[in-house]
């Protein structure tokens, strides 16, 4: 015979196992983060005895992303975590985005990753012309400037879009010494994080705009301006508040 404190109980875990479940399922995870822990942007930590618990716990937090260590069950909780966060080697711990905070940051269409927003043509243009279509939504030709930052827009390009080549907002075509810089940040491209495939640039003073290619596994290459490529507009969350 069931007592009115068994229902209760009862009732309490089914309605934790529906929320918990629930969590997950808006959740995607960030390997990038695997066997590290994350300094920044901390909102709270807790001791829980697993991931779907601590998913309920950032969704009450309102934040974005949390880790989990399997290994001694403590749960993190970020108000976001973006590729250029503080990381400190430690087994165990595993994050976790939460794609509708992420999704909703960002306008329709957007992709979220770290502390930005990216959009990917649908329509082919020279490089001048991609420029002002992204600076038409706000936005500028997109700035690589981490290792992680390009895998994500690698990863994206080889499973959902079929452009052959895709302009970058990299140049030398407004400087007299053929140096390459970011049109995004004005920084120089080679004094930081760089990709050229090993022939690349091949026709210093003749192409003098930066693109990725497929063939070349979507490693960065220059390229004739006038061509028609694919091109990925970028605006940072901050960038965009403004905007907003």
């Amino acid at each position: 015979m069931f007592t009115f404190k068994t229902v209760f109980v009862f009732c309490v875990f089914y309605i934790l196992v529906k929320m918990c479940r629930s969590a997950m399922r808006t959740l995607q995870a960030e390997q990038i983060f695997d066997n590290n822990i994350v300094l920044d942007n901390l909102l709270a930590e807790y001791g829980h005895s697993s991931s779907a618990l601590c998913s309920v716990v950032c969704q009450q937090e309102n934040c974005e992303c949390f880790g989990f260590n399997s290994v001694t069950q403590m749960c993190r909780v970020h108000a976001f975590c973006t590729p250029n966060n503080t990381l400190v080697e430690e087994s165990g711990w595993k994050y976790y985005r939460s794609r509708a905070k992420s999704a909703a940051r960002c306008p329709i269409g957007w992709d979220h990753y770290g502390n930005s927003c990216y959009l990917f043509s649908k329509d082919t243009q020279p490089w001048n012309s991609s420029l002002d279509s992204c600076a038409s939504v706000g936005a500028s030709l997109v700035a690589i400037e981490s290792q992680t930052e390009e895998t994500f827009i690698q990863n994206r390009l080889r499973h959902e879009f079929a452009s052959f080549m895709w302009w970058l907002g990299g140049t030398d075509q407004f400087t007299s010494n053929q140096t390459w810089y970011w049109v995004q940040t004005e920084q120089k491209i080679n004094s930081g994080y760089t990709d050229w495939y090993r022939t690349e640039p091949d026709r210093p003073g003749q192409q003098h705009c930066l693109a990725m290619r497929k063939d070349l596994n979507y490693q960065w290459c220059d390229d004739y301006c006038p061509e028609l490529h694919g091109y990925i507009c970028e605006i940072t969350l901050g960038d965009l508040d403004l905007i907003g």
